[in-house]
């Protein structure tokens, strides 16, 4: 009789916020297995530091595409590689209180704000900056804006919606 003894290291790893990686943000990721201290986290995507907690890292993917993370022990030995899927931080923009339509362009052009909103960023205290161009289709002109805005609202283009008259169109 022939006997084999194996002795696997079991490791793994996820995500703790977010299916995928968001690029340029910390991305917070758990290590699940003994020992945590005991292996060393990479990536070919960013760099890869280790939170307060053993067990918690943060990963900072520099481009979209893949992220190949690779799990080592102390001695260099490879345990595990995943790959995961990088994404762009996405934004949009809100008119609060007004669905497709603006039906009273007089109540909007004297309230009116856009807010800056991106899923991606909730969980985040950070500050982002914006440049934006913003067009206003009339009956007899056409006007385009270019704007920057940061840290809050985009109210810097509420002056043009007072000019706002039924039937423009805003892109």
């Amino acid at each position: 009789f022939i006997s084999y003894i194996i002795n696997a290291q079991n490791v793994s790893l996820s995500i703790d916020k977010k299916p995928s990686l968001v690029q340029g943000i910390p991305n917070p990721i758990s290590i699940f297995g003994k020992n945590c201290n005991d292996y060393l986290l990479t990536s070919n995507n960013g760099k890869i530091e280790q939170s307060n907690s053993d067990c918690k890292f943060v990963i900072y993917p520099n481009h979209v595409g893949l992220a190949k993370i690779s799990i080592t022990n102390k001695s260099g030995k490879l345990i595990s590689e995943e790959h995961f899927q990088v994404k762009p931080v996405v934004f949009s923009v809100d008119i609060p209180n007004f669905k497709n339509y603006i039906t009273d362009v007089e109540y909007f052009s004297k309230s009116a704000k856009l807010k800056l909103n991106s899923d991606d960023l909730k969980c985040l205290d950070i500050g982002w900056s914006a440049n934006f161009e913003l067009i206003i289709i009339a009956a007899n002109k056409t006007t385009k804006i270019l704007g920057h805005a940061s840290n809050g609202s985009l109210n810097v283009i509420k002056e043009h919606f007072e000019t706002l008259k039924k039937g423009n169109i805003i892109i």
